[in-house]
């Protein structure tokens, strides 16, 4: 990843792909992450520096609970953690002013989405 900053889009469907690596913050260029199908469980704290992802697909992995500092992703419209095992989601993510789509569906457990991020007017799919 050393040798991508520019890169845009990455799709990484179905890889068998159990952590990310931290050299994932360089790719300050990348608006869109496409990586379902995979068992990522955490997301680096080099994650934050992501700033410019629009769209963000983490559904059939096995993240349980997102990190706080999820806001941080603050350009982010799109986020998907469709199926597996989500517990909840923070407070925190009531902060990302251009998160407009929300898919939570078909986890195994009950999701609990925090009510200010319920009346945000957010398309909440679950």
């Amino acid at each position: 990843m050393y040798l991508l900053p520019q890169i845009i889009e990455l799709n990484l469907y179905d890889n068998d792909i159990k952590e990310l690596p931290e050299s994932i913050g360089l790719l300050n260029s990348l608006e869109v992450l496409i990586m379902p199908n995979n068992n990522i469980t955490i997301l680096p704290e080099s994650f934050k520096k992501l700033s410019s992802l629009k769209k963000l697909d983490l559904s059939w992995n096995d993240i349980t609970i997102l990190p706080e500092w999820i806001n941080v992703l603050s350009s982010l419209e799109e986020l998907n953690l469709r199926g597996k095992k989500l517990l909840k989601l923070p407070h925190s993510m009531s902060s990302i002013q251009s998160l407009r789509s929300l898919n939570v569906s078909l986890n195994k457990v009950i999701i609990q989405i925090p009510e200010d991020l319920k009346n945000k007017g957010l398309h909440i799919i679950k």
